[in-house]
């Protein structure tokens, strides 16, 4: 079986269906056990391993280039990977950042300081779901929210700079944001959120950013490993970045200067999202221990074992090898 999250924190690439009509396999039945008799405890990661088609391609190490297997630079600073960037994109940088969880906050920003301190820079980025901790009002909403809000985010969550601006009709001349999904309620009365916003449907999203010139893509990413063992993967958010590439050079345009920013909190997912070492599809690893982002995540409570006899029935009524697609 296949997991394929769509929306939401992130979405999954949608596979192509393979197989004979479900309609005529018979569903297993289960005697379910319980739940802590079975599920893996793996600390930071869910243990999905399908071996997917796109699996198959890195680990038969298809060539990133067309030509050979690029080197990837590993960089542990994030001043030097906004170097890298700038050179590789030059005064024009055309950004593409994933939905919802997939951004890396830090890097971003600094992308957006240098830019807007350099008026002779222009910087676009394309996204979706910017995600920001909640701005408590007065003094009663701040005295009440303000305990969670730093327990959930912590004191030093890495809220997006052009989030704010964008907010306060403040972006720098040289800077555009164009989101195709806005957080609830969060850019009713930013003149310059409505104005560039862009109304997409997902499935061609890959298609308008080829259009639009993209030319970097950052992204959080989970590891495996070190070294040389180390291996790669996009997390919940494999579905964009995959198919910008194919599309890229299916249309015989310049591959985007694509950027890992390793957090260990990601969670490292098989099939699609499994990029092995990644040497098929990063141009740098960006890994800054000292600087960690805590993911975005609204309070959820443990899964409990009816919810988890719930997903196990659910799981027996799908074909191996057959989909089951979780989202929005």
């Amino acid at each position: 079986m296949r997991l394929v999250a769509f929306g939401g924190a992130g979405s999954g690439r949608q596979p192509a269906r393979t197989g004979s009509d479900d309609r005529d396999f018979e569903p297993l039945t289960h005697e379910f056990p319980p739940p802590g008799s079975i599920i893996p405890k793996v600390a930071g990661e869910m243990c999905i391993d399908a071996h997917s088609d796109v699996h198959a391609k890195y680990d038969a190490g298809l060539q990133h280039d067309g030509a050979s297997m690029q080197r990837i630079t590993q960089l542990g600073s994030i001043d030097a990977c906004v170097d890298r960037i700038l050179d590789a994109c030059g005064q024009a940088v055309v950004l593409a950042a994933p939905l919802g969880l997939g951004k890396p906050n830090r890097l971003i920003n600094a992308v957006y300081r240098r830019i807007a301190a350099d008026p002779a820079r222009r910087l676009t980025i394309h996204t979706a779901l910017s995600l920001d901790p909640p701005k408590p009002g007065g003094d009663l909403e701040r005295r009440f929210a303000d305990p969670f809000l730093l327990r959930q985010f912590g004191s030093d969550y890495p809220a997006l700079d052009y989030v704010a601006a964008m907010q306060a009709d403040a972006l720098p001349g040289n800077i555009r944001v164009h989101e195709f999904y806005f957080q609830s309620g969060t850019m009713l009365r930013s003149r310059q959120a409505q104005r560039d916003y862009a109304s997409l449907n997902y499935s061609v999203v890959a298609r308008d950013l080829v259009d639009a010139g993209v030319n970097v893509i950052v992204q959080l990413v989970a590891r495996r490993g070190q070294g040389e063992q180390a291996r790669y993967s996009l997390g919940c958010n494999p579905d964009v970045t995959l198919d910008l590439i194919d599309r890229t050079r299916e249309a015989g345009m310049p591959l985007p200067f694509v950027v890992g920013v390793v957090n260990e909190d990601t969670p490292f997912l098989g099939g699609d999202a499994d990029v092995g070492d990644g040497g098929q599809l990063f141009d740098v690893i960006l890994d800054v221990p000292a600087q960690p982002q805590r993911l975005f995540a609204q309070p959820r409570e443990d899964v409990d074992e009816v919810e988890y006899a719930i997903g196990l029935h659910a799981s027996s009524l799908i074909r191996d090898g057959g989909t089951l697609q979780i989202g929005i």
